[in-house]
């Protein structure tokens, strides 16, 4: 329990002290560094990274109890969880954060105070606990913060109800919920986790029209391009690219499908600027997407072949170079921020209110038919598609199912939570497949592109080729069992129940 005063009458312990005796145990410090991903993964996965001194610590994340403890005598933390030599703590990692970078979040100070708190029979009924702390974050925000908490110890629950009509008595806020330590932290620099998010996260209501949501929907994509361009800048991991370009296209979506008077001028340049940000970024991700797959094209192939795809991936990190700064002049460049600034202070000001205003239909009415027409657009390209279908029949509906996530996505705050899950989960399994398949076919033509380039006069030559013609291989069976998988999981997507419940929700009487 927090004990808040409001203009107490005495200190915590005076009020207390007629009734219970008061054992003060000497002062303790603690100093942590705190660890998670740009996104909150590790909190979201209830746990906690920290440094402690000379040992790294992975915590509960409700009481930061110490699930994994390895001692680390340096002072910074690998990005990765690849990087890390110690098994738990590795494999921890790789399930909870990914391919994320780990990255600092705050350093915390803090002098604490313990007083047993004792009953005429000198049980332990409590403990009190005075707490300073100090903390700042790499961005060079700090605060301080003094806090009481109240620990009671089970089997005397009278005696913590008498605590709290006491300290009541005396001016005095007993607050039950004690938040987890991480968010008490956080609360100190006016912070919260899960402060980032790529999910859209706006509730948009009914009787709202178009325009009206549609300068919502944009608010919000713009602050995610913005959150994720430093961490593009710093290169800490591949998914602050990822982010900003998946934002922008859902931005494109949305000024897209919706028929508003407000994407009549303003928008109309902002889908120029959101489609430049994908065609801008384009080389770096497929990039970026290959370098994720080495160890994915090791495993493909024997050991005696792994020198071979060395001279490829040295290549790609050479490009990699190259297309990174290509973005950084980009996303840098005055008339990138220029244009991003205006935009920002276009739709957190009047200027969207005004174009917006009560003009459009209704957003129910609007919504309904244009997720419904592109469900049937995706069932209707999906039946026609045989085990014959040329490629680019699946691409197609690849394309069709994309965007009918996007507005899944877009609008789920307007329909029942649990059955836009559900209807996400069945259209994801869709997608997983035809992705791989897109995935799979793209890497393809990428190796065979590379393999005959691939000079003679090359001393490595001969297992390079070796090497890209077994990954070759080995890509294009997986791509027909992938392809295998299509017919069945198309029709998971389209049966009675999916297509019932699009017709309950999206068709208007």
């Amino acid at each position: 329990m927090i004990i808040q005063g409001n203009k107490p009458k005495r200190s915590i312990e005076a009020v207390l002290q007629p009734q219970f005796k008061m054992l003060h145990k000497p002062q303790e410090e603690y100093a942590y560094s705190y660890y998670d991903t740009f996104d909150w993964r590790l909190a979201a996965g209830k746990r906690v990274l920290r440094l402690n001194g000379r040992f790294l610590e992975m915590c509960d994340y409700l009481n930061e109890s110490v699930l994994i403890r390895v001692e680390w005598p340096r002072k910074t933390v690998p990005r990765f969880h690849w990087e890390f030599s110690n098994d738990g703590m590795r494999e921890n990692l790789r399930c909870i954060a990914g391919t994320r970078a780990l990255v600092k979040i705050a350093d915390m100070h803090q002098v604490s105070e313990t007083v047993i708190i004792l009953n005429h029979d000198d049980a332990t009924v409590g403990t009190l606990r005075h707490d300073q702390i100090s903390v700042s974050d790499p961005g060079g925000k700090s605060g301080h913060r003094r806090l009481t908490r109240l620990f009671l110890k089970e089997g005397y629950e009278t005696e913590a109800d008498f605590f709290i009509k006491l300290l009541n008595s005396e001016h005095y806020e007993v607050l039950p919920d004690d938040p987890p330590n991480l968010e008490l932290y956080m609360q100190v620099i006016e912070r919260t986790p899960f402060d980032y998010s790529s999910k859209l996260d706006v509730n948009l209501e009914p009787a709202m029209t178009s325009d009206q949501a549609i300068a919502v929907i944009l608010r919000r994509i713009l602050h995610i391009i913005h959150a994720n361009l430093q961490g593009i800048i710093d290169d800490i991991d591949s998914e602050f690219l990822h982010d900003m370009r998946v934002a922008s296209r859902r931005g494109r979506a949305a000024i897209t499908q919706l028929n508003t008077s407000i994407s009549e001028k303003p928008t109309t340049d902002l889908t120029s600027f959101l489609r430049r940000i994908g065609k801008q970024t384009n080389h770096l991700r497929d990039l970026d997407v290959y370098m994720s797959k080495r160890c994915l094209y090791m495993n493909m192939l024997p050991e005696k072949l792994h020198s071979g795809l060395n001279q490829l991936f040295e290549d790609l990190s050479g490009r990699r170079k190259s297309a990174l700064k290509s973005v950084k002049r980009f996303v840098t460049s005055r008339s990138f921020q220029n244009e991003l600034s205006r935009w920002n202070e276009f739709f957190d000001g009047s200027d969207a209110d005004n174009y917006a205003g009560n003009s459009g239909k209704p957003l129910s009415n609007s919504v309904k038919p244009i997720i419904f027409r592109r469900y049937r657009k995706v069932f209707k390209i999906g039946r026609a598609i045989r085990a014959d279908s040329p490629s680019s029949h699946l691409h197609k509906l690849r394309l069709q199912c994309k965007k009918l996530r996007y507005l899944l996505e877009l609008f789920e705050s307007l329909f029942p939570k649990d059955t836009i899950k559900f209807l996400v989960k069945k259209l994801k399994n869709l997608q997983d497949v035809l992705g791989d398949f897109n995935d799979l076919s793209v890497q393809q033509r990428f190796l065979s592109e590379y393999l005959a380039a691939v000079k003679d006069s090359d001393p490595n030559s001969t297992i390079t080729a070796a090497a890209l013609g077994g990954l070759i291989t080995h890509l294009w069976q997986e791509q027909h069992r992938v392809r295998s998988k299509f017919t069945d999981v198309f029709k998971s997507f389209v049966d009675k129940d999916v297509t019932d419940l699009f017709k309950t929700l999206f068709t208007t009487e």
